[in-house]
């Protein structure tokens, strides 16, 4: 498995991951190894750019194909355990960066603070949440 994704367009090496990097979109996401475990985890950071989820889902469709793999994604709106999807491989990670995101506008914030963000930090706003239906997106200048 290790030296399938390390053959891959965009791959490298460092101790116990795979990682791949693409330099000219900025996407970045890798495999980790670890000992006592078969398999690899799949890590893609979440409060990234909706082109992140769309560029790794044909790597991981493809590494899943390669070797007749079953998921197991614990995380809220994953996929759960069980046969993989790229549909919802997308859905799974969109919610998880729509939570990053949300968990970022709120920061160090009072709770106090916090219960009232959605009314004044919502979408529309500059610097606000998206709303559950929209995809994350790059809001940096030049993003």
């Amino acid at each position: 498995m290790h030296g399938w994704l390390a053959a891959q367009p965009h791959a490298f090496t460092v101790e116990d991951r795979v990682g791949f990097e693409n330099e000219a979109t900025g996407v970045s996401f890798g495999f980790d190894f670890s000992e006592g475990n078969a398999l690899p985890a799949f890590n893609l950071n979440s409060v990234r750019r909706h082109v992140f989820g769309l560029e790794a889902e044909p790597l991981v469709t493809a590494f899943v194909r390669q070797f007749d793999l079953e998921v197991d994604d614990p995380q809220a709106d994953g996929m759960g355990k069980g046969p993989y999807s790229p549909e919802r491989f997308l859905r799974g990670w969109n919610a998880g960066n729509r939570f990053g995101a949300r968990a970022a506008a709120v920061g160090d914030r009072p709770a106090s603070e916090c219960k009232a963000l959605p009314r004044r930090c919502g979408r529309g706003h500059p610097g606000g949440p998206p709303s559950r239906s929209e995809p994350i997106h790059d809001r940096s200048p030049g993003g």
